[in-house]
């Protein structure tokens, strides 16, 4: 097995092997890759360059065909309480744009909710 990058005879698409996913050639598409991102974006982290390094990078998403909820902060703890209302089954992951207190309040907020996996 493991040939990367083989073409299949007989008219149907052929794949190669990405990390556990697979791309369908020519389609430019992985097959099981996530779909939709709770964004939050920290404006003030990071020489308050947090916004501009997530619109460095959103169009790469948007290429990608993966629809992102963005969420601009704009206290501390705004995460928490959005977290906390948001039914998290809607969303393949959650992305912190900012600085090491952005990630801590998602981890947190996500160890807290009332649906989480406890490990």
């Amino acid at each position: 097995g493991g040939e990367k990058g083989k073409k299949g005879g007989g008219g149907g698409s052929s794949r190669q092997s990405l990390g556990g996913s697979y791309v369908l050639e020519g389609e430019n598409k992985i097959l099981g890759a996530p779909r939709r991102f709770l964004v939050f974006v920290n404006p003030v982290s990071g020489k308050a360059r947090g916004r501009q390094v997530w619109e460095s990078v959103a169009e790469w998403f948007e290429a990608a065909n993966i629809r992102c909820h963005v969420i601009v902060t704009k206290k501390g703890g705004e995460i928490s309480e959005v977290v906390r209302g948001v039914d998290l089954s809607l969303y393949d992951g959650i992305l912190a744009v900012g600085g090491d207190g952005t990630l801590n309040e998602v981890v947190t907020a996500l160890l807290t909710h009332p649906h989480s996996i406890k490990p």
